[in-house]
């Protein structure tokens, strides 16, 4: 693996898991973690990112990692504090390049359905990267100061 730009912090809690390649075990992690950090006392603005990048992470696991076959599995670890929550995802899919995909948001790739997903992982999490194979990718978001109502009714509504 590569050397990570992420922080030096001990983690209070966490866990590892193994979940099949299903979009109910994305629901159900999903919920696991955001009431860890609920526990944790995070914000609604952190908690919406952590969701939507460990969904994003998943769902691409078994679209392009797995190909959709569901009998592979995805190994997922989470390690979270007061200050910060670390997610680690690992498919068992040949990898990716992540460099090689365009950047979604150049003009002759804006009707492209490529590349959007990573965008969102790097625009909610603090730290994203791969491993050189490109089949685990670790990511840490830093917990906010406060959550402004702005943000509330903003993460209210991009939830429903």
């Amino acid at each position: 693996m590569s050397t990570l730009p992420f922080s030096n912090h001990s983690y209070a809690q966490g866990f590892q898991t193994v979940i099949p390649s299903d979009y109910a075990a994305v629901k159900a992690l999903q919920t696991r973690v955001e009431t860890l950090l609920m526990e944790l006392e995070y914000g609604s603005r952190d908690r919406f990112s952590v969701r939507l990048a460990l969904e994003e992470a998943l769902v691409n696991a078994i679209k392009h990692g797995h190909h959709d076959h569901h009998e592979e599995s995805i190994r997922v670890s989470v390690l979270v504090n007061e200050d910060v929550i670390r997610l680690e995802i690992e498919d068992h899919g040949t990898g990716f390049a992540p460099d090689a995909i365009p950047s979604p948001i150049k003009d002759e790739n804006l009707t492209k359905s490529n590349g959007r997903g990573l965008m969102l992982l790097k625009s909610f999490m603090d730290s994203v990267d791969y491993n050189e194979v490109g089949n685990r990718l670790q990511m840490e978001k830093i917990r906010s100061d406060s959550d402004t109502d702005e943000e509330l009714a903003t993460a209210a509504a991009l939830s429903e």
